[in-house]
Parts: C-alpha cells; sequence; structure tokens
C-alpha cells in the first residue's frame, strides 16, 4: 500500500490481510474501508473487509455476496457498496449492502445488475454508468439511503470509470 503525504511525497503502508484485486473502497488515509475483490487471475471473488486507522489494516465483518469489480461510497461508520461481478457462476449483480461499522446488510437493489462506478455517502450516492450484459449502459442511479432511482443517463456509454464527489 502507498499512501500520499500532504507534504508532497509517497510513503509504503502496512499490507492488507487479504491480497486482491478489482476491490471497492472509501474513506480517507487515517479512516479507510475496502471491501470484496477477486484473490486470482482468474479467481474466485472474496467478501472480506477491511478497515485502515492510518497505520494497519483490520479484517471486519464481510459482505453477505462475495464480488469483485463493485462501488463503495461512505465512510468507515455508514457505506453502501453495490453492484459489481460474482464469481464463479454468478455473474453481474445489482445487489446493494449497507455498512453500519460493524456489519453488512442488504439493502434495495440497484436497477440494472452491472459493474460501475460510484461516490457519495451511504444516504446520498451515485451508481454512474458501467458494464452490463451484454454491453455497456449510461444510466446514472442515485441512492437515498433506501431507494435507487435512475435520475440521468451520460452523454455517452462507459465502463470501468471512476467516479467522485457528492449528490
Amino acid at each position: 500500500l502507498k499512501m500520499y503525504s500532504a507534504v508532497g511525497s509517497w510513503a509504503s503502508g502496512n499490507n492488507v490481510n487479504t491480497a486482491r484485486a478489482e476491490t471497492g473502497g472509501c474513506g480517507i488515509q487515517t479512516a479507510a474501508l475496502m471491501t470484496a475483490g477477486q484473490t486470482g487471475t482468474p479467481g474466485p471473488s472474496v467478501a472480506n473487509t477491511e478497515t485502515y486507522d492510518g497505520s494497519s489494516w483490520t479484517e471486519v465483518g464481510d459482505l453477505e455476496l462475495a464480488r469483485n469489480r463493485i462501488a463503495v461510497a461512505g465512510t468507515t461508520t455508514a457505506a453502501v457498496a453495490f453492484g459489481g461481478y460474482a464469481s464463479p457462476g454468478f455473474g453481474f449483480t445489482a445487489n446493494s449492502e449497507e455498512w453500519n461499522g460493524t456489519s453488512w446488510t442488504e439493502g434495495n437493489n440497484l436497477q440494472a445488475a452491472k459493474y460501475t462506478g460510484g461516490c457519495g455517502i451511504q444516504t446520498a450516492a451515485l451508481s454512474v454508468g458501467g458494464q452490463i450484459y451484454p454491453g455497456v449502459t449510461a444510466t446514472v442511479e442515485q441512492y437515498d439511503g433506501t431507494n435507487w432511482t435512475e435520475i440521468a443517463d451520460l452523454n455517452t456509454a462507459r465502463r470501468e470509470m471512476m467516479s467522485a464527489g457528492t449528490v
């Protein structure tokens, strides 16, 4: 793990407990959350969730559905994880789960199964574009802490993108 310091240099931090790719995460340098991922290429999806306190990673409650390419919005005490790809065999998912700082619980699902970019907080998040089967979508959905609602479309359908900011 590399961290950027406010003084303009990168420094090594401690490693996560479970090495994996295609994870989702949110938070800040001293209070971060990382969840899901894939442990090999190809490899199975995992549900592992870890928090970072600025110096070390701690394994905490796992997602209900293991997947990779997941979007996460929020903080280490209140987050929402959505979409993704569950392998092997499950494929694209619309699942949405809420984090309360200790455990994940199933929430209302996205309008469509996809892996997507996401930003915001647990009660005001966006799902932006993404990979669907078969193809790419331009849809933007907003989460109000309970439901996902399609609010707009991107000018061009995109996948594997990042988003940042607030609703």
